[in-house]
């Protein structure tokens, strides 16, 4: 049973009212898309970002076992700028706040590398030290670039969330967490930020989900919300694989998925929120969706989180997702998807971008990126 833990008063960060998720609200019905670009991409590995102003998708990728990140432009599909970077070394992506660098998650070195693209620049700023032997999992800036928040492992069996100013890399706070901090939320004022962990419950050996909000210039947490269930932890006594968990842009909803499975729950409430039924997923009691063939591998919430794309392995379809509501799921189908790896809305939700995965004799990978027509998400 769902068990709320709070810790004081209301959130800043996470919205607690339910009117939005039980008024009427305007559900798409139907799916109309124009592909905008395809960008090749040899092998995408499931990171991607887009400027705030919808013009610009960053992607990482591999070509010939060499890694590297690509900056295009989405109007004429023209790639920008490319960064050569190790394979397998960087595991998150996100434009800084102003549009002018790019900030990529360095796993070897502890450190993000701020990326200016147009003019080549490169700096580090350094998150762990190297003899540390810690490890880095997700980031998120504050909406003025000012300050970066790293969930680290930043010594043996000791998880924090490390907050930096970005001028001059300097430690302000470390927000001690128990379990991996999977993703990071800022608050609209920089104050506050909400981290989604996993925790691993040995007693009933299963993984649970946590939100908390913290208070950064107190370095006290304000809330937290948990344990919340990580479907398909167990099937028949055997423990799955590490999971996937996802925080809508508001941090109100949170998507958790492991292998074929997915829940969505509001954060406030803990409510479980259903969006099925799936052709190929079918619905399994109110611990969300499954299927024994299907293995998820990607989603996204719109920016509003009343909408989530998933893609899986073998199907050449994006799924869009009602959060809210009676709609059925619709899909997004293209003839050269093969294994999604990753889906991102652009801010405004009127774009949707997906990089798949082809393991044909000719094995590579593509970037497609649609301009949704008809989705009552964007953001004015």
């Amino acid at each position: 049973m769902h068990k709320m833990v709070r810790r004081s008063r209301t959130p800043v960060v996470i919205a607690t009212a339910v009117l939005a998720l039980v008024s009427p609200l305007s559900i798409p019905t139907s799916v109309a898309q124009e592909l905008l670009h395809t960008f090749p991409a040899g092998r995408i590995s499931g990171h991607l970002a887009f400027s705030a102003d919808d013009q610009l998708l960053a992607g990482v990728g591999e070509t010939n076992n060499s890694g590297w990140v690509a900056v295009w432009e989405v109007g004429s599909g023209k790639e920008v700028a490319r960064l050569p970077f190790g394979r397998n070394t960087v595991d998150e992506i996100i434009f800084v706040p102003g549009d002018k660098q790019l900030a990529l998650l360095d796993l070897p070195r502890g450190s993000i590398t701020l990326w200016e693209f147009m003019s080549g620049n490169v700096r580090r700023l350094d998150v762990i030290e190297p003899e540390s032997k810690g490890s880095l999992s997700s980031f998120a800036f504050s909406a003025n670039g000012a300050l970066v928040a790293v969930a680290a492992n930043i010594a043996l069996n000791k998880s924090a969330i490390r907050v930096l100013q970005v001028v001059d890399s300097k430690h302000l706070a470390d927000l001690k967490i128990v379990g991996p901090g999977r993703q990071i939320v800022f608050g609209g004022h920089s104050d506050s930020l909400a981290v989604a962990e996993e925790r691993y419950d040995r007693r009933r050996k299963r993984y649970a989900a946590y939100v908390h909000e913290w208070d950064i210039d107190k370095r006290e947490r304000r809330e937290e919300w948990g344990p919340f269930p990580m479907s398909g932890t167990l099937r028949r006594g055997r423990k799955l694989g590490s999971g996937r968990m996802h925080l809508s842009p508001d941090a109100r909803m949170l998507a958790t998925t492991r292998g074929n499975h997915i829940v969505v729950i509001e954060v406030a409430t803990g409510r479980q929120v259903t969006a099925g039924p799936h052709p190929s997923i079918a619905v399994i009691g109110a611990t969300g969706f499954g299927s024994t063939s299907t293995c998820l591998t990607s989603l996204a919430f719109a920016p509003r989180g009343y909408t989530l794309a998933t893609g899986a392995n073998g199907a050449k379809t994006v799924w869009l997702w009602p959060i809210a509501g009676s709609a059925s799921p619709k899909r997004i189908e293209q003839p050269e998807l093969d294994e999604v790896h990753a889906l991102k809305y652009s801010p405004s939700g009127k774009l949707l971008a997906a990089g798949s995965i082809s393991y044909g004799v000719q094995s590579g990978g593509k970037v497609h990126v649609w301009r949704l027509t008809e989705v009552s998400e964007t953001v004015d």
